[in-house]
């Protein structure tokens, strides 16, 4: 039914981070000509130092109108500054001894992955950081999430394959940032932990977030498939949904074990995770029954699989208990509860119609537990991460001016 598709591609939009915030506007705050003013005298530099400037006050501006779905700005914005902060930071590694600032740069960064923090003084939304690592790495956040939240438009558009490269784009971004690049600051200097910058700038939470875009993508892979007019593949579906059950898993799992993050997220995109997952158990043995019904040899355990479909959709009862996640009346999650409804009753509707076959045509013995044998081992993941490197950058040279360069 319909609504199982929508209740499968059922995604939690992240916004996209934000620069702090100057007297002239979002981005204003520094400015990299001004604070090497000095040791950016060489033209090339100063022209070089400019540019970033300029690139970074578009990002700025396309960040903070990133409400209004233009994540396009964004992700082209993130791509035009990109290469000039990573060449100043080569040239501050290349040139230690010239890198000398006239004006301190602290850069101020909001976080996508967190929640809004509830506070009417818009600074204390902004992390911290004089390192210009931090600056690169949540440009390259944003251009991730941008790609996420375009995924997240052409799925409520129902352009489910357009959807799933974004989501895997995504993925890749993150998953560099965990390997490559965050491991490359070795200190973030000035007192400041990682507690104290976005969840972001953890390796943990970008390393989680890999997995939770792939299982989003491999989300959008099934959506695709039954939205086609012919008759699905059951049992390639139900090992796909088990699938995004163990990359929800596993994201849950490096967040617990590697990331100290949790509380900084929105409660409601768990309660989503939690439900996904049990969702998609539920959808794995509603397509395996399916599967098992239509070979006609086992209709006993195809009733037993979907009797363990319906259980499962059914509201847990306890936190820790079987089911899909209570949704609290002021949860934003409550736009689901219709389509929770009709999956139930096309499923209650199926038993009915399987119980009165079974019963009146092929007296199968439908057993209290599925055998072991017959329910899929684990799932199939079919998603990879779209790989994402950044390009060699040439530093330019910093250097402070002999006596002999002033009076020249």
């Amino acid at each position: 039914p319909d609504s199982a598709i929508r209740l499968a591609s059922s995604v939690h939009r992240f916004h996209v981070p934000e620069m702090g915030w100057g007297k002239d506007g979002p981005g204003t705050n520094l400015s990299f000509v001004k604070s090497f003013k000095t040791a950016g005298h060489h033209a090339s530099t100063r022209a070089m130092l400019r540019r970033a400037d300029m690139a970074r006050l578009r990002l700025a501006e396309s960040l903070s109108s990133a409400g209004k779905n233009r994540y396009d700005n964004v992700i082209t914005g993130s791509r035009d500054y990109l290469p000039l902060i990573h060449q100043v930071l080569a040239s501050c590694k290349a040139y230690p001894d010239g890198a000398v600032l006239d004006e301190k740069l602290v850069f101020e960064w909001s976080s996508g992955v967190e929640k809004s923090k509830a506070s009417t003084n818009k600074k204390s939304r902004y992390s911290k950081s004089e390192a210009l690592m931090y600056e690169l790495i949540m440009v390259i956040v944003s251009e991730s999430l941008a790609h996420a939240g375009m995924g997240c438009d052409a799925t409520t558009n129902g352009k489910f394959p357009i959807a799933s490269k974004s989501f895997k784009i995504s993925a890749g971004i993150f998953d560099f940032l965990a390997k490559v690049q965050l491991p490359k600051w070795v200190t973030r200097g000035e007192s400041v932990t990682e507690k104290d910058l976005p969840a972001e700038c953890s390796v943990g939470v970008c390393e989680a977030m890999k997995f939770l875009f792939l299982g989003i993508a491999q989300q959008m892979a099934v959506a695709t498939a039954l939205m086609k007019p012919e008759k699905p593949k059951y049992l390639l579906i139900a090992k796909l949904c088990l699938g995004i059950c163990s990359l929800f898993e596993d994201f849950s799992r490096v967040m617990r074990n590697k990331a100290n993050h949790n509380s900084k997220f929105d409660k409601s995109f768990f309660t989503l995770l939690t439900f996904q997952v049990t969702l998609h158990k539920a959808l794995s043995f509603y397509f395996q029954a399916r599967d098992v019904w239509d070979k006609g040899e086992e209709y006993g355990v195809a009733l037993a699989m979907l009797n363990e479909a319906s259980s499962l959709m059914r509201t847990r009862s306890s936190p820790t208990g079987k089911g899909i996640p209570e949704i609290e009346n002021k949860s934003s999650l409550r736009a689901l509860n219709n389509d929770i409804a009709d999956f139930k009753a096309h499923i209650s509707e199926l038993l009915s119609i399987w119980e009165l076959d079974n019963s009146t045509i092929y007296f199968c013995r439908v057993p209290d537990n599925i055998p072991d044998g017959q329910i899929i081992p684990q799932g199939l993941i079919m998603m990879k991460p779209e790989l994402y490197s950044l390009d060699d950058v040439n530093p330019l040279p910093l250097s402070i001016p002999s006596r002999h360069d002033e009076i020249a």
